[in-house]
């Protein structure tokens, strides 16, 4: 049904359809006018100057923009296939995984054989790995997983660009998923091992699903949304916000029942946790020490190794409940250090008003910054040969985070929160903006935030091109020009090299240590040796181009790397347990002993110090001492092994 407008008046329709009555507004002013869903405050139809559909939306498929995006999917998903297929030629780390990603497989692997879920709170989030052990119990390996990571990806772009497309037009759309496959870091990631493309995908369904006006598409999103935290759960945030916008829009029936679905999904896996470990934890136990890496002392924005913590995941969970007892004087269970761990965070930052300010203030800017920080899994370190990325000079992403944010103020500015993704959307980026500024800035906790950002770059990139008939005004192109300009300029602000020379160096240095694990000696020292280049202040960095050299049976250079890691201000337990080690072992146990006594100092529950300082002492004759080193790492919890301890005759 169809009726015509005159220029320059407002008019009201009732409209019954489908058995239900809904009020829209018609402002026709001036062409170009906008049919408004007074009960959703959103855009029906857009760019009709004189008649107007008076039904919303309109359900008829739009064949053309489906063309349109299939042509799109077909260009993204044969790339990823080619990506795909030369990754295991250019990635060492493909069929290896590194700390996350090997919990994660290993807990996969182990509900594949019957051994059940980890013991106590989920210490990480649980619905990944039970992905990976539905593919494992299908046939899957890890290529096949990955494959089906890259259609993930692809399916994704297609869901945002739909978002797009009902907000902004047809050309948002297409310009959205276009986005989405060029952004190197969702490439880079969907082919680790990482729940990342998992939670997109469900992410963008569940935002597909809460636009849905019906209360089908309320409970979906909410129950989507309540998955995607399952695999990420940092974006818990996000249906929290969408239920308490309903609520103050006055829509109660709605806000209860995206909280429905959310506490259908998140209600199963808070009672397992609860009987696992009786504390109420709603997915995992990590927040806590998270919170401590990013804002304890010394933080600067990124992950920062904290005194104590030797920042290895197998490991992270003890160390951490044992320091907090040691500082508590009481006996924590691993969700009572967690959550002592999150309120020293919190207390350190509350003291230092000024400070905590200004490292909000940097977190932001470098989360609006076009350099990645990548930790074990690094974008910049990807040499996959068709990766979205100029080679020359060096790497430069096609599309840089900061583009794509300049896009998504753009859109803003130009068409305003309601045409540019409206208000679920814009909730959505405050609540995936929320990790990298409230804890740290890392690639995989900014890769949520990119995703959501598409939608509102779609409409930008329309907006400022003047296609499709956006509608907007000049005044308001330009407007939103001059905010993509000034959204660059903020986020070129921040001079980060220094912490950008030590975040690749941890990266590379991880990589050598996959290839010293794989015996891969020549081509981890080449990686090991950039990573001391790169920055000559790592510990790490000097320490694993150690291991690399004293496997190779190159002590006398080893030894000097170990000194050089043991003289940075942030050093490893395993730099001198190594040092200590190969001193030993070249038979100079005298000059083992106080390294090790030093470092028992920062690490006292340190097994493998306690282990290198008895053997060290039994070593150089001194066996009474052996066997009160002994007696005092049994009495700080840390036990031994038998034949060690038999052997200098403590048992």
């Amino acid at each position: 049904m169809y009726r015509r407008a005159a220029a320059g008046r407002r008019r009201s329709f009732v409209v019954a359809r489908s058995g239900a009555r809904r009020r829209f507004r018609l402002d026709v002013a001036r062409p170009g006018s906008r049919l408004r869903d007074r009960n959703d405050d959103r855009d029906l139809v857009v760019g009709l100057p004189e008649e107007v559909p008076c039904r919303p939306g309109g359900n008829a498929p739009d064949r053309s923009f489906a063309r349109g995006l299939g042509a799109v999917a077909v260009a993204g998903l044969t790339w990823r296939l080619v990506y795909w297929l030369y990754q295991p030629a250019s990635d060492p780390n493909w069929a290896r995984p590194l700390l996350d990603g090997a919990l994660y497989w290993e807990w996969a692997e182990g509900l594949v054989r019957g051994a059940g879920e980890p013991s106590g709170a989920f210490y990480l989030a649980p619905l990944y790995p039970h992905f990976l052990a539905a593919a494992f119990l299908v046939g899957l390996g890890a290529r096949g997983v990955l494959l089906v990571q890259h259609l993930l990806s692809v399916a994704t772009a297609a869901t945002l660009a739909c978002v797009a497309r009902d907000r902004a037009g047809r050309a948002a759309g297409w310009t959205a998923a276009v986005l989405y496959l060029v952004y190197h870091p969702f490439a880079y990631y969907a082919s680790r091992p990482l729940g990342e493309t998992l939670a997109l995908f469900l992410a963008s369904l569940s935002l597909w699903a809460v636009e849905r006006r019906s209360s089908g598409g309320a409970v979906s999103g909410g129950a989507l949304s309540g998955l995607t935290s399952l695999a990420r759960p940092n974006l818990l945030l996000v249906p929290g916000l969408w239920a308490v916008g309903e609520l103050v829009g006055r829509r109660w029936r709605r806000g209860a029942v995206v909280a429905a679905g959310l506490a259908l999904v998140l209600g199963p896996v808070a009672v397992r946790n609860y009987v696992a470990s009786g504390h109420w934890v709603p997915i995992s136990s990590n927040g806590g020490i998270t919170a401590w890496h990013g804002n304890g002392p010394g933080a600067q924005g990124v992950y920062t190794p904290q005194p104590g913590l030797s920042g290895d995941v197998d490991t992270q969970r003890e160390e951490a409940r044992r320091l907090a007892e040691a500082e508590t004087g009481r006996d924590l269970d691993a969700v009572e250090a967690d959550r002592w761990w999150g309120g020293r965070a919190l207390r350190l930052r509350l003291t230092r008003p000024w400070d905590s300010l200004a490292l909000l203030g940097k977190r932001t800017l470098m989360t609006l910054g076009p350099w990645e920080y990548g930790l074990a899994y690094h974008p910049s370190l990807d040499t996959n040969p068709f990766r979205a990325t100029w080679r020359h000079p060096g790497e430069v992403p096609l599309l840089p985070f900061t583009v794509l944010a300049a896009l998504a103020a753009a859109g803003l500015l130009a068409l305003g929160p309601s045409k540019s993704g409206g208000w679920r959307l814009w909730a959505a980026v405050a609540s995936a903006a929320a990790a990298p500024i409230l804890f740290y800035v890392s690639s995989r906790y900014r890769l949520p935030l990119a995703a959501f950002l598409v939608v509102p770059a779609g409409a930008g990139f329309v907006a400022l091109a003047d296609l499709g008939g956006a509608g907007t005004t000049r005044a308001r192109r330009l407007l939103g020009g001059f905010g993509a300009v000034a959204c660059v300029a903020l986020a070129l602000l921040l001079p980060t090299a220094d912490l950008r020379r030590a975040d690749l160096a941890a990266a590379l240095t991880m990589r050598a240590a996959t290839l010293q694990r794989a015996e891969q000696y020549a081509d981890a020292e080449g990686w090991a040796r950039r990573a001391v280049e790169v920055n000559p202040a790592s510990p790490i960095a000097w320490f694993n181009l150690g291991v690399v050299l004293e496997r190779t049976d190159r002590t006398a250079e080893a030894e000097q790397c170990y000194r050089r890691a043991l003289g940075a201000r942030l050093h490893r337990p395993e730099a001198a347990g190594n040092l200590a080690s190969l001193l030993t072992r070249v038979g100079r146990p005298d000059e083992a002993v106080p390294i090790l006594q030093d470092a028992l100092t920062e690490w006292p529950a340190q097994q493998g110090l306690w282990n290198n300082l008895v053997v060290a002492l039994a070593a150089a004759g001194r066996t009474a001492e052996a066997r009160e080193a002994a007696a005092e790492a049994e009495r700080r919890g840390v036990t031994l092994p038998q034949g060690l301890l038999e052997a200098i005759g403590a048992r």
